[in-house]
């Protein structure tokens, strides 16, 4: 599979939610620094450091554009292990080199490095913009005009420690109503889990998971063998046969790259009419060794 790194670009800026087509690039591709720069990614979202900055070095010995991306990345692994002279030696380096990066690279890392150095000065001056659609990105307009108008220490902590948050608070805060948020619910920009809601937050949060199956369900074929092979699932495997239905809607949007299933899964998503894009989305939104268990799931349903 040969990757544009235009297209991987556009994935990852979804952070943490673009990882099940991450896991589908990884399974396909055989560029050895698209790999790593995914795996820098993974980590990242795993909270994993150590592992992120190993990747992000691996990365920046390559030639491709990923090395000034994964550059991007260690500065903020730097801060976080407040190494602050390696983050500055390599701001520094990006921001001499930032006119020969091309433009949709650039327009994903000044958000994140501009609020980074106004948070911790790394930098004596800021990053010049070198694009009219830097000024048109939405994202840091709404931030990613709150810190113009709230109060600005404690939104750029706030933001600052976690580049997912940024874009789901811009989703909240940008052309809301009910489709919208309805679109966002589906599109998983909801908390990992109910803790530390509101009854009335907690509540919405299981009607969204409901929502997720029904939209999924609700055109099913061979929809009698279908619960009956469900009710024969013991526990654990229910537990986990309702995640993989979830995310096969919730990370249903307009992917620049589209998975497609193949053998049993193939032969599932078929069989029931789910749809071959969702079904291999709810599929690789499972690690490698996790997509055993749905492996042997799925194939009880055939």
């Amino acid at each position: 599979m040969t990757s544009h790194i235009k297209d991987i670009v556009s994935i990852v800026r979804y952070g943490y939610y673009s990882n099940t087509i991450s896991n589908y690039i990884l399974s396909k591709t055989k560029e050895k620094s698209v790999e790593y720069y995914l795996l820098l990614l993974k980590n990242i979202w795993k909270k994993d450091k150590d592992m992120a900055i190993f990747y992000a070095n691996k990365i920046i010995a390559t030639t491709t554009i990923l090395r000034e991306l994964a550059r991007f990345e260690l500065i903020s692994l730097y801060v976080k292990n407040n190494q602050f002279d390696m983050a500055k030696k390599e701001c520094e380096y990006l921001r001499n080199n930032f006119k020969n990066i091309s433009e949709y690279a650039r327009n994903l890392m000044i958000p994140g490095l501009k609020l980074l150095n106004a948070k911790y000065n790394i930098l004596d001056k800021d990053f010049k913009v070198y694009s009219d659609n830097y000024e048109k990105n939405s994202v840091d307009k709404a931030i990613l005009k709150l810190i113009f108008e709230g109060n600005k220490d404690k939104i750029i902590k706030f933001f600052s420690a976690n580049y997912e948050k940024m874009y789901f608070f811009n989703l909240m805060l940008s052309d809301f109503s009910e489709k919208n948020l309805i679109n966002n619910l589906y599109n998983n920009n909801l908390p990992h889990s109910t803790e530390g809601m509101s009854p009335a937050e907690g509540c919405l949060f299981y009607l969204a998971r409901k929502k997720l199956i029904t939209e999924l369900l609700k055109n099913v074929k061979n929809f009698k063998e279908f619960i009956l092979h469900y009710f024969e699932l013991s526990d654990v495997e229910i537990k986990i046969f309702d995640m993989f239905l979830r995310n096969c809607v919730r990370y249903d949007i307009k992917w620049p790259i589209t998975p497609y299933p193949k053998g049993k899964v193939r032969d599932f998503a078929l069989k029931y009419g789910l749809g071959y894009k969702r079904v291999a989305l709810g599929y690789y939104s499972f690690e490698d060794d996790e997509r055993v268990s749905i492996d042997n799931i799925i194939d009880r349903f055939l």
